[in-house]
Parts: structure tokens; sequence; C-alpha cells
């Protein structure tokens, strides 16, 4: 890493921008690509706001199908993870990632800003009844639960 050695002595404050590909090294495959998440179907139809209110029980199987909660919620950071919560040791480092993995905060680095909600077991509660496919042992709700990273068309 000689040339980004040298940009960041330089520099006592750094922004460093990430996405997947970070954390591919930790076992979590990346949405695009050759081995990517969205080869398996239209992620942006299935994962919308507009679907999980058309049919809650598909979107639920679909989310399940191609998020591995346990891979998640439990890898262990990479080397570049681990490299910026070291930096943030000598620099003052602010890392702004679009994933949902936690594995920036879990690397060491202390001011991340995650532009998705990170996946954490928690869920948003919205105003929209139906029956739960989850094991929560409840057949129906009054309050659905959506996952908390944001969704295609969640944004306004």
């Amino acid at each position: 890493m000689g040339a980004l050695d040298t940009i960041i002595a330089k520099d006592h404050k750094i922004a460093v921008l990430t996405g997947a590909g970070v954390s591919v090294p930790s076992g979590i495959p990346p949405f695009r690509g050759p081995n990517g998440l969205y080869r398996k179907a239209n992620v942006e139809r299935f994962l919308s706001i507009d679907y999980f209110h058309y049919d809650p029980e598909a979107f639920w199987a679909f989310y399940r199908s191609l998020f591995d909660a346990d891979r998640l919620l439990h890898a262990e950071p990479s080397g570049v993870h681990r490299w910026l919560g070291q930096l943030e040791k000598e620099k003052k480092v602010t890392v702004i990632t679009q994933n949902i993995d936690g594995l920036h905060t879990k690397g060491g680095s202390s001011r991340v800003i995650e532009l998705q909600e990170r996946l954490s077991g928690r869920f948003v509660r919205t105003a929209v009844p139906f029956t739960l496919p989850s094991r929560c042992g409840k057949t129906s709700c009054q309050d659905a639960a959506t996952p908390t990273p944001a969704g295609f068309a969640t944004m306004s």
C-alpha cells in the first residue's frame, strides 16, 4: 500500500467510502458480480416496500433466502476492517459504508456512518397487519415487522 500510505501520511482527517468488497474476505458475498446475491432473482422487485405490502409472506421468504443472517451477524472483520480500526488510533478516520454487516465497528472503527441501517435482528414496526412468517410463535400481528436495512423504493 505504498502510494496509499504516502497519501494518508499527509492528512490527519480521512474519510473512507466502502461497500460490499471489504466484507467479501469475511465470507459475505457481494450483491453484484458473478457470485453476487442479485443473480437469484429480480431483487429490486422482491425487496421493495411495495412488494412487502403486496405479499409480506413471499417478501419474508425471499428475504430469508437471500440473506444468511447467521453469516452476517457472526462474520469476523476482514483485514481492511481491522486496518481501518488501527488507522483510527493515529488519524481521525470516518468510515462511510453502505454495508449492513457491522464489521467496521467490530473491526475497531468508532466513527462509522452506515448509509443503510445495520442488520441486527431488530425490526421496524409498521401499521400493516399480516401473518408473520417467522418462528416467533405468533400467527398474526397488528403491527407488521419489516427488516431495518433499507429496501428498494423505501427512501424518499
